[in-house]
């Protein structure tokens, strides 16, 4: 977990924040920049990238294989086994949601609980924004820009927060996406 207690490294990093390409999405690189010239933003914790792949790999070990695999195997428009890249996407959605969500709280409660995220944030009940921030999100070649998902409203406590943290986790993985 990232919090706007930046002040303590030394490594200039993604934005200055001592963390490597693969750690920060778009939106924290920005709230990063904009805490290290001094711009007032609301207190921020992130989820590192590295979070979502420790958290995530147990999950997805059973079906990312057979994804990866038929996409390997489709044809740009169609007539391969698998079908086309849209088909192949749109079959495997759902169970590459579904695993992602089945990630338990107990899970990602050492970076949302007591000592992780909801210390960052500060004491308080407000609710709060849990929004996508994806590596690689958007580029001088493309862009996500919509196509993950954000919730608003929040409550402050862990359970609300490992929620919508799997819910942006999943619509990473959705057809929209």
């Amino acid at each position: 977990c990232l919090d706007t207690d930046l002040e303590s490294s030394d490594d200039p990093g993604v934005g200055g924040s001592g963390l490597g390409d693969l750690e920060l999405g778009g939106k924290a690189t920005g709230l990063v920049e904009l805490v290290r010239h001094g711009a007032p933003v609301p207190r921020f914790a992130v989820v590192l990238g590295s979070t979502f792949r420790t958290r995530a790999r147990p999950a997805l070990a059973g079906v990312l294989g057979g994804f990866v695999y038929d996409l390997a195997d489709a044809d740009a428009d169609a007539g391969s086994v698998a079908g086309s890249v849209a088909e192949v996407i749109e079959r495997w959605s759902p169970t590459l949601v579904a695993a992602v969500e089945s990630i338990p709280d107990d899970d990602l409660a050492a970076i949302v609980g007591p000592g992780g995220m909801l210390a960052a944030l500060g004491s308080g009940d407000a609710p709060l924004a849990v929004r996508s921030s994806m590596v690689g999100e958007d580029s001088a070649t493309a862009s996500f820009a919509g196509q993950l998902r954000s919730f608003i409203g929040v409550a402050a406590e862990p359970r609300a927060i490992a929620a919508a943290i799997r819910g942006c986790w999943a619509s990473a993985f959705s057809v929209h996406a």
